[in-house]
C-alpha cells in the first residue's frame, strides 16, 4: 500500500491558469442552472488533479453535492499529465500562456524530452527546444547531454464516479483500505466499499485490523496497568488477561 504521508503532500497543484472572468461567470452560471456536468477528478487520497474552477463555482454558489470522479493508482507525474490533456481538450491558451506552461515544465522536469512534453501539453517539440534554450541561456535549467523519453509504461488505474460529497469521501477512504489491491477497472461505489469490508474482515482473520490512515490511531499495549505511568498522556488500552508474557522496558 502506498504510504500515505507522501501521497498526501504530494498533491497536485492546480497547474492551468484561471479562466478569463468572463468565461468563468459563464461556467459558475452554467453550474448553477444545470449542475456539474464534467465530474471533478479526484485521487483516493481526495486531493484534486482536475476541476479546480468547477470547486471553486460551487463553493461561491454554496453547493456541495457534485459528481465527483476518483481515480486510485496514478503516480503524481501521471496525475499531472491527466490534468493537462483533460484541460488542453477544453481550453486555448494563447502563445505566451502555452510557452510559460512549457517553462513551468522544464524547471521541474529539465530531462524531459522535447517530443514527450510536446505531446503532454499538446505543443510542438520545436516550440519545447526554443524555451528550453532560453531556460538554458539564463541558467534557470541545466543543460543535459541525455533526455528522458516515454517509457510507454502505464500503472494501474481504478476509477470511481459519485454524486455526492458523501459518496466520495466513502469511496477515497475504500481506496485507501484496498491500496494495490484495487482492480484496474471502473467500478461503482457499492462494489468498492464490498471488497474494502472484504479485505478488513480477511486482515482481521489474520490478526491484522486494516483501517484508512488518519490521526485517530488506537493503541494497545499488552501489560499490567500498573505500568500505565510508564506512557504519560496515553489514552488507549492496557491489557492484562494475555496468555503470553510482554516484557515493557
Amino acid at each position: 500500500m502506498k504510504n500515505t504521508t507522501e501521497a498526501t503532500m504530494a498533491s497536485t497543484t492546480n497547474l492551468m491558469p484561471d479562466l478569463a472572468p468572463w468565461d468563468y461567470e459563464l461556467l459558475k452560471a452554467s453550474i448553477a442552472r444545470v449542475g456539474v456536468l464534467v465530474p471533478v477528478l479526484k485521487d483516493e487520497y481526495g486531493n484534486t488533479i482536475d476541476g479546480y474552477q468547477r470547486e471553486r463555482a460551487c463553493q461561491e454558489l454554496a453547493i456541495t453535492d457534485y459528481r465527483i470522479e476518483t481515480v486510485a493508482g496514478l503516480s503524481e507525474d501521471q496525475k499531472r499529465d491527466r490534468a493537462f490533456t483533460l484541460n488542453l481538450v477544453r481550453r486555448r491558451l494563447d502563445q505566451k500562456q502555452m510557452r510559460e506552461l512549457i517553462a513551468a515544465e522544464l524547471k521541474r522536469t529539465p530531462d524531459l524530452s522535447d517530443n514527450w512534453l510536446a505531446l503532454i501539453l499538446g505543443s510542438t517539440d520545436k516550440t519545447v527546444a526554443a524555451v528550453r534554450q532560453e531556460l538554458i541561456a539564463t541558467s534557470e535549467i541545466p543543460k543535459l547531454n541525455a533526455l528522458r523519453g516515454k517509457d510507454g509504461k502505464y500503472r494501474r488505474v481504478t476509477r470511481i464516479v459519485t454524486n455526492t460529497a458523501k459518496e466520495a469521501e466513502r469511496a477515497q477512504q475504500a481506496l485507501q483500505i484496498l491500496g494495490d489491491d484495487a482492480p484496474c477497472r471502473d467500478l461503482d461505489l457499492r462494489q468498492v466499499l464490498s471488497q474494502a469490508k472484504r479485505k478488513k474482515k480477511d486482515a482481521l482473520t489474520k490478526g491484522r485490523h486494516v483501517e484508512p490512515p488518519g490521526k485517530g490511531d488506537i493503541k494497545i499495549y499488552h501489560c499490567p496497568r500498573a505500568y500505565a505511568p510508564l506512557f504519560p498522556g496515553f489514552s488507549g488500552v492496557f491489557m492484562e488477561n494475555i496468555t503470553e508474557s510482554y516484557n515493557v522496558t
